[in-house]
């Protein structure tokens, strides 16, 4: 009986000592637990990398189709501008065609005056009125067969516009100061400031380029639903001979 009490006071003891430790619950890792968070974060830093080029390497294709796209668009323009030149629009020169089902001319000079001439309103119409030639428009290009003058012929040229003016009493025509800047074959400038026009109703900017039997003007006509291609034509004012064209792109 003795022995019993105390087996059972040895067994209270034990308990109260164990009821009295705390408990130290948390894990540490052991020893190599450092190594292995720094290789995980290495293993990620590495797809992330990958990542990174893979998104880096798409962007560039993404960039380079889309020049190519931009680039065939241009093209397609450049040839319904032909197309529409051989077949004409069925209205007199200086006559603007309304377009529509029904064939409609009036002058050019009633186009963006504020009242709708044509019966579709064509005439009236932002894309028809929007300013082309408003100031800081940069047109550049490369010039083809220019042969105005008998040496030193202009390979490029860049018109910069200055300054417009647009009179109430005038509104399809607007004066215009324009910067042209022009690069010979030999690789020298030649840069002054001129006056022009920009006519609404053709969509056409005309540079009057010197004075005299010398002179030769710069037409560069907007191709239809373009805000920034002309295809510009040099014209001698003596003889209005075409003696050069350039492509011009605004920028």
């Amino acid at each position: 009986m003795a022995g019993l009490a105390l087996a059972c006071l040895l067994l209270a003891a034990v308990t109260a000592t164990l009821a009295d430790d705390k408990c130290v619950c948390e894990y540490k890792g052991g020893r190599d637990h450092g190594w292995y968070a720094s290789g995980r974060a290495a293993v990620n830093d590495l797809r992330i990398r990958d990542l990174e080029s893979q998104i880096h390497a798409l962007e560039e294709r993404f960039a380079a189709r889309k020049k190519t796209a931009l680039g065939k668009v241009e093209e397609l323009k450049t040839l319904e501008d032909r197309v529409h030149k051989i077949e004409g629009t069925g209205c007199p020169k200086r006559e603007f065609a309304c377009g529509g089902d029904h064939k409609e001319c009036i002058s050019d000079l009633l186009v963006c005056d504020g009242s709708n001439d044509c019966a579709n309103g064509a005439d009236e119409s932002e894309e028809q009125c929007f300013d082309l030639a408003h100031a800081g428009v940069v047109l550049e290009g490369e010039i083809a067969d220019e042969h105005c003058a008998s040496d030193n012929h202009p390979v490029h040229m860049k018109m910069a516009i200055t300054s417009e003016k647009r009179l109430h009493w005038f509104p399809s025509v607007e004066d215009i100061t324009v910067i042209v800047d022009m690069t010979y074959a030999d690789g020298h400038h030649n840069q002054g400031t001129y006056n022009g026009k920009f006519f609404f109703g053709q969509r056409a900017i005309v540079v009057y380029h010197g004075e005299g039997h010398r002179a030769v003007d710069v037409v560069c006509r907007f191709i239809e639903g373009s805000h920034d291609y002309c295809h510009a034509e040099f014209i001698r004012e003596d003889t209005l001979e075409v003696c050069g064209t350039a492509e011009l792109h605004a920028h």
